[in-house]
């Protein structure tokens, strides 16, 4: 079977051409001249950030990750743009083939014209656009098989590979390979630094797990909540120190740390690597409060208690759309984005940003047919409720899954499609009701909103309870289930080796929750945006649909297949599952 990674190039090959397809990036090619008509002088990125006004709501972070980004190298001069285009008009219904089946993609608001919609277009300086991580194909995340495909179409020249963020190390990315940019960049490797590695080697995270480098300033103070009834700032709870650094982001001073532009204080940066978050399926994780019965659930951080809203106008707001939460609504992650992960001199307009924003509340993916279990969406006489456009169509709701109800959990004979969907439906059923120990997470076991004791008995929608999409239905649910190899004694897995480690060192009279006054991991989480102890390691919990497109899994790539997540969960919670549950439970997160 073709691989869904080609195919907004197999699909429809007759809708571009040749020319079309290895067609140069221009913003590259003209930089130079920009610059010049620009009036920009070489002076860093911290002079940039101070000449270039930012929205008057920016968070805290961007102070210093932008001008950072605006510091990093370009990609080299000859970068070009993907084989891989999407079609001049992608229809409202579409369908992409994956290992497990199609995937079925439904915009909502019609057909959608690329090269006049702003999701779709470059507006900075590195060739990227929100397609470049945000692909209908995969899911509107990135599978680790359209990188590599994009890196060997182009020999590492699509805008993805961006060393600002799409390398280990900007520092890792051979000489030639990058463009010192008029605004004050450098090249990747001054003297032949000691991190530089081959072209493969220096996007290895990348290519091997999906994995983007954020790079984000430990905060000095936590934020002042008392606008919405939290306490007012303290100083950081910790201070982090960087026990192994592969890639060399965390210790070179050209990327480990970050003037601020208005002190001209040195502020310690701290690079992590996670994947991109899927941009599909937003109605549900946007929607601040949902009805539950005669009443709704409330709209405040589940351990903290305070109001949860949008600090630009107060209004609340879901909180969920970010790893970390660090972005509070869809048009401050498309503004902060472009500025930072495509380098942009300048945000997007209101106007573009209005049309990204509503592109992405548009678009809807869900697995729509089963290469085993037939059509899975309410179409030609099945008995399914699953697909993109169904799920559209339906309000947030706290529930568990329902799309396979109708479906027997037993089989009579021998027949692949009568097998396979009475697995998935015993999947669907495990997934609901089988009760389990939760215990030691940070944002569960301790959220007072939840009234939640450690241990607690949960179920997978005890999480995942958000029904059609499998996100949270709580506003700023982050939790933390140990995948950055901190939880080891509660059996989660070792810090990774390939990933930086950080030793996390609570400050008197400040401990974490469950681990101690000190901590090991690969990724802070939402401290790095708290500067709370009690947040180390917490991330929000993702959608569910569409998973069989966009592998790997969990923020740091560390599941290579669903099932593997299956996996990990049994044995961090003692789930206690037989194979037979396993595949049921694997089948059945593959169809969603």
């Amino acid at each position: 079977m073709l691989h869904f990674s080609w195919t907004d190039f197999a699909v429809r090959p007759h809708h571009c051409s040749p020319a079309q397809r290895y067609a140069k990036v221009t913003v590259l090619a003209g930089l130079g001249l920009r610059l010049l008509a620009g009036g920009l002088l070489a002076g860093g990125g911290a002079a940039i950030a101070q000449t270039q006004p930012l929205h008057g709501n920016t968070p805290y972070y961007f102070r210093y990750s932008y001008p950072a980004a605006m510091s990093a190298p370009l990609p080299w001069a000859g970068t070009v743009g993907s084989p891989f285009l999407p079609a001049p008009r992608l229809e409202p219904s579409q369908a992409y083939p994956n290992t497990n089946g199609l995937l079925g993609v439904y915009q909502s608001s019609g057909a959608v014209l690329p090269a006049s919609n702003a999701f779709f277009q470059s507006l900075g300086t590195n060739g990227r656009s929100c397609f470049s991580c945000h692909r209908p194909s995969d899911g509107m995340s990135l599978n680790t098989n359209t990188i590599r495909m994009l890196y060997m179409a182009t020999a590492g020249r699509d805008p993805l590979f961006a060393p600002v963020d799409g390398a280990n190390c900007p520092s890792s990315v051979p000489h030639a390979q990058t463009y010192a940019p008029g605004f004050g960049g450098r090249y990747s490797a001054r003297y032949g630094g000691a991190h530089q590695s081959s072209s493969n080697e220096a996007h290895s995270l990348l290519l091997n797990k999906g994995l983007f480098r954020i790079f984000l300033p430990v905060p000095q103070h936590t934020p002042d909540l008392t606008a919405v009834g939290g306490p007012p700032s303290h100083p950081v709870e910790f201070t982090i120190s960087v026990v192994s650094d592969p890639y060399g982001c965390n210790t070179d001073p050209a990327y480990a740390q970050q003037v601020d532009p208005v002190t001209q204080e040195k502020q310690q940066m701290i690079s992590v690597y996670r994947r991109p978050r899927m941009s599909a399926n937003l109605k549900f994780m946007t929607t601040p409060s949902l009805t539950l019965g005669s009443g709704r659930l409330p709209n405040v951080d589940i351990v903290t208690g305070v109001r949860v809203v949008d600090p630009s106008t107060g209004a609340a707001i879901g909180g969920n759309i970010m790893w970390d939460g660090r972005e509070p609504t869809l048009e401050s992650q498309a503004r902060n984005a472009t500025l930072g992960h495509a380098q942009a001199l300048k945000p997007p307009t209101d106007a573009q940003i209005a049309q990204i924003v509503a592109f992405e509340k548009s678009v809807f993916a869900a697995q729509s047919y089963n290469v085993l279990a037939g059509n899975l969406t309410p179409s030609h006489g099945s008995t399914a409720f699953g697909g993109p456009k169904w799920m559209s169509e339906q309000s947030p709701a706290f529930a568990g899954f329902a799309l396979f109800d109708a479906w027997p959990t037993t089989h009579a004979g021998a027949g692949h499609m009568q097998k396979m969907r009475a697995s998935i439906a015993r999947g669907q059923a495990l997934f609901n009701t089988r009760a389990f120990s939760v215990s030691n997470v940070a944002g569960f076991n301790n959220a007072a909103v939840l009234r939640a004791t450690n241990p607690s008995t949960a179920t997978c929608v005890s999480c995942h309870g958000n029904l059609q999409a499998g996100s949270s239905p709580l506003s700023a649910a982050l939790r933390d289930i140990g995948t950055g190899g901190h939880a080891t004694q509660f059996g989660g897995p070792a810090p990774s080796k390939d990933l930086p480690i950080f030793r996390i060192t609570c400050k008197a009279p400040y401990t974490t929750l469950y681990y101690g006054k000190e901590v090991l991991t690969n990724d802070p989480g939402q401290a790095l945006i708290t500067g709370r102890c009690s947040d180390i390691g917490r991330k929000s919990v993702p959608q569910l649909r569409a998973l069989a497109s966009r592998a790997p899994y969990f923020s740091d790539g560390s599941a290579a297949t669903v099932r593997d997540t299956v996996m990990f969960y049994d044995k961090r919670f003692g789930m206690g599952l037989t194979n037979e549950e396993i595949d049921d439970l694997t089948n059945f997160m593959n169809s969603l």
